[in-house]
């Protein structure tokens, strides 16, 4: 016999509760069922279900219980609305400070120190606001009366403050921010003036919209439960900070293009960065001068310059195929060795390497046209080590961003820019342009397949442009009446 379906009720109503409580069964001496006399329910809050007895022999009693029960451990978290419930003594809040928990996070290594580094700096953002941080007392005047340079103090702390540490004071100030600070309504009043600033402005609210859910993302990586479950004996507030809290919905951020023809862009970077030669910089610099006619014999320090420009074209011209023809990200770029060629199979393999590891789900194989598979063979057979772009030795145990060839990066940013491509991140601009090209040839799955990304929903939302016009087709209708 079929089990008859529950009626819907709110989770106000008293009979939804009535709906929900029971009664646990169990066997006696004799082997025979019996049930429990006491009512029980069973809650989902905060990411955690759990059974609770509510005390009550009546059903209608017990329904009232789990309606105040479910209301407490929702507004309150689950300690502490069992407390209540119970009519329990609370007890002491938790004075764990965010500093202290970053510092239990980063001793057991559960995230990586270059991934925890980010995080951290989006949650202070946050701690910042929820926990200002106060100027130092001034220094007392000295009591000579011989003048004395005074040192120069600040206005107010800033994080940007490297030269006087006034950095340092302000990372101490809000490391200091307790967790029981990290509340729903205290993390609602921080987004609400972090995004008051633009409310005026439609696309700069939605640009902090995004920075925002970063921010919130980044808290939610933090205290996770895989990352709490490897430092058990760290007591955390309850609710988890940010475990509640959830993201805004965000504008579309699809990739609008800006690269008229790929072709002609990458036959521009074949004529002046591939071939750059020191004789050929020396005449670029001449007639950058206002000089005509053949530049005359360099210096010897005017050819060293030419050489160093000519080389960081050279370098430059790979960034731009490894980019654009092989959508890698610039890390990939930076780091990919030769050892990741495929010359036998037309491809290249992301991996974990000795110099990179890449992002979570990311490896894969990248077949390559023949084409760039040559020119590939050719840098291969001048190659001064085993890195592809030539650059300086990667800095070990770096947690920080560090870009061994970022001369060869800065020198192709500088020619994108040249070419009218204005997006904040020119040489990601090119990883998007390798997406939408194939996904306008072969669909969004080999698009999402070949961009490596974890999910197709992603490809999808940022990374396709339309390359194909489509239109209802009226215009002609209008002829030339008008």
């Amino acid at each position: 016999m079929a089990q008859k379906e529950k009626t819907k009720f709110s989770r106000n109503d008293i009979r939804y509760w009535e709906q929900r409580v029971y009664q646990p069964a169990f066997r006696d001496e004799d082997g025979g069922a019996k049930l429990n006399g006491h009512y029980h329910v069973k809650i989902q809050a905060h990411g955690e279900r759990r059974g609770v007895t509510l005390q009550a022999t009546k059903k209608s009693a017990a329904a009232k219980a789990a309606r105040e029960l479910d209301s407490l451990v929702r507004m309150k978290g689950w300690e502490q609305g069992l407390q209540l419930f119970r009519g329990e003594t609370p007890k002491p809040k938790v004075t764990l400070t965010l500093g202290e928990y970053l510092a239990e996070v980063d001793a057991h290594g559960e995230i990586k120190p270059r991934t925890l580094r980010i995080y951290t700096t989006k949650v202070r953002t946050i701690a910042a606001f929820l926990n200002p941080p106060e100027m130092p007392d001034k220094p007392d005047k000295p009591d000579s009366k011989k003048k004395k340079r005074k040192p120069r103090v600040a206005k107010k702390l800033s994080k940007y403050d490297y030269v006087d540490g006034g950095a340092t004071v302000w990372q101490q100030f809000v490391d200091a921010t307790p967790l029981r600070f990290f509340t729903e309504e205290n993390l609602s009043k921080w987004r609400k003036e972090y995004l008051a600033r633009h409310k005026n402005n439609p696309k700069k609210l939605m640009s902090s919209t995004r920075s925002a859910n970063s921010c919130i993302r980044a808290g939610k990586a933090i205290f996770a439960s895989d990352v709490r479950a490897k430092i058990p004996h760290v007591k955390l507030p309850d609710p988890v900070p940010f475990s509640t809290f959830s993201l805004l919905e965000e504008g579309e951020n699809r990739y609008r293009s800006q690269i008229a023809n790929p072709e002609e862009l990458l036959s521009a970077g074949s004529l002046e960065l591939a071939i750059a030669t020191t004789q050929t910089e020396i005449q670029v610099a001449w007639e950058h001068s206002g000089q005509t006619g053949d530049a005359p014999e360099a210096t010897p320090a005017e050819r060293i310059r030419a050489e160093l420009s000519s080389f960081r074209k050279r370098e430059a011209f790979k960034v731009l195929v490894l980019g654009l023809c092989a959508g890698l990200r610039r890390g990939e770029i930076d780091t990919l060795l030769w050892s990741q060629i495929d010359f036998f199979a037309n491809c290249l393999w992301i991996e974990t390497t000795d110099a990179h590891a890449p992002k979570a789900d990311s490896a894969g194989k990248i077949p390559l046209d023949p084409q760039i598979m040559e020119l590939l063979r050719r840098w291969k057979s001048d190659a001064r080590d085993e890195f592809v772009v030539q650059g300086c030795a990667p800095r070990a145990g770096a947690d920080k961003v560090h870009y061994r060839a970022n001369r060869a990066h800065d020198e192709l940013i500088k020619w994108l820019k040249a070419k009218e491509i204005t997006s904040r991140m020119p040489l990601h601009t090119l990883r998007k342009e390798f997406g939408s090209i194939i996904c306008a040839q072969a669909g969004i799955h080999a698009a999402s397949r070949l961009l490596r990304h974890a999910n197709i929903s992603m490809t999808a939302a940022v990374y396709t442009d339309h390359r194909t016009n489509v239109t209802a087709g009226l215009g002609n209708s209008l002829g030339s009446r008008i």
